[in-house]
């Protein structure tokens, strides 16, 4: 009786790991909750060679590739998700993908996808106008931004990203001023990187007297209009009245039918990212001036100089440049993969204090304290570790 208790037991167990074995795509999710990102896109592909369609095995395999840098594996996978029915949890994924990785082109893409299909499209008015902007069309971006504002006049985040338009891209910066002191205003009391950045900028510029003046049509928390001055012929108002062929107008129309799937040629994207299509040549050139530029509070110049190449091709101290040029400009979201990915290259006081100020930004405590624990005792960082007791205290 014993020993057939025991033959029964030892046939369950047989059972189980014959079944556990037959589902790679269950081991993807033990090593993904592990954090063993690699391991888990083996598994997940594994369970793909079986002939699985699950758009969520899909998506899943998207995120670990994103977590490792393997970004067009990435990408193929986003796509393959859509493909099966991931639907618009999916679509919104990669589109921050896009933005996260610096395809603002294909980001447009696919939020004028969202756009189409959301049934909240006021955070998606404000993501396609922020995603133009930095893809070198910051009069598309506005057009979009200012929807979002008229929506949600409430709402901080716009402000913010029309306060940067009209900063960087548009050099409106007395409008910029109203921008940001609006955005400061609806943000609250409560201090953040973003608020600090804003505050900073306009220090900058109450220096540079670049003083708020009354706008027609602005108030702060109310839908912004501004007043149209419609002028017929634009070269002849810059350049006089000497040219005069008014018979020709250029109209830009974006659209978008489908999101790309794999291998989809770019001459689709109707908003290209501004500068040069191809990498640099010299990615040591590119560091120096990507290094001059966050130095000089130009953050979106440090994305297009360093945005461009391979990840295999960039060192720690890029990832840093990039993560501490999106973590400045308010974009913390985006860079958080990049300072992580700083650190497990190369583990440094310098991306360590970046990537906790971002955990506490985004009020990641169980991430910040795993994070202390891990560096508070290593040689090197006892001086940036010191702000783990300083966060424990505050909170």
């Amino acid at each position: 009786m014993r020993w057939s208790m025991l033959s029964r037991l030892i046939f369950a167990l047989l059972l189980i790991g014959l079944a556990s074995c037959t589902h790679p795509g269950k081991m993807g999710d033990r090593a993904f909750e592990a954090e063993n990102y690699s391991l888990a896109l083996k598994y997940y592909e594994e369970e793909m060679t079986q002939g699985a369609n699950d758009w969520n095995l899909y998506y899943r395999a998207a995120k670990a590739a994103t977590r490792i840098g393997s970004f067009s594996t990435a990408e193929r996978y986003y796509s393959l998700s859509l493909r099966y029915g991931g639907g618009l949890e999916v679509a919104k994924d990669l589109a921050e993908f896009y933005v996260q990785t610096s395809n603002y082109a294909r980001a447009v893409r696919v939020y004028q996808f969202l756009l189409k299909h959301t049934d909240d499209p006021q955070p998606v008015y404000n993501n396609l106008g922020t995603a133009l902007m930095y893809a070198g069309k910051p009069l598309d971006g506005e057009s979009y931004l200012m929807i979002s504002q008229q929506m949600a006049p409430k709402n901080p985040l716009p402000y913010i990203n029309l306060g940067v338009l009209y900063d960087q891209h548009l050099k409106q910066p007395q409008l910029a001023r109203l921008f940001f002191e609006c955005f400061l205003e609806l943000s609250g009391e409560e201090p953040n990187e973003s608020t600090r950045v804003v505050t900073a900028r306009l220090q900058e510029m109450k220096l540079h007297s670049y003083t708020a003046i009354d706008y027609e049509g602005f108030r702060c928390g109310e839908p912004y209009i501004p007043v149209q001055r419609p002028v017929r012929n634009l070269r002849s108002y810059f350049e006089g009245p000497e040219w005069q062929d008014t018979e020709h107008e250029e109209v830009i129309e974006l659209g978008l039918e489908s999101v790309a799937e794999p291998g989809a040629g770019t001459e689709e994207v109707l908003v290209e990212r501004g500068g040069a299509v191809e990498a640099p040549a010299s990615l040591p050139a590119a560091r120096e001036r990507a290094q001059a530029a966050l130095a000089e509070r130009q953050y979106d110049q440090v994305v297009q100089e360093l945005s461009g190449y391979p990840m295999d091709k960039l060192e720690a101290r890029d990832m840093l440049l990039l993560g501490t040029a999106f973590m400045r400009s308010g974009r913390t979201k985006d860079a958080l993969p990049w300072l992580e990915w700083s650190m497990k290259r190369e583990a440094t006081p310098e991306a360590f204090e970046a990537l906790l100020g971002v955990y506490l930004m985004l009020d990641e405590g169980e991430r910040i304290q795993e994070f202390c624990r891990k560096y508070q005792g290593q040689a090197g960082f006892s001086a940036v570790a010191s702000q783990c007791a300083v966060t424990k205290d505050d909170k």
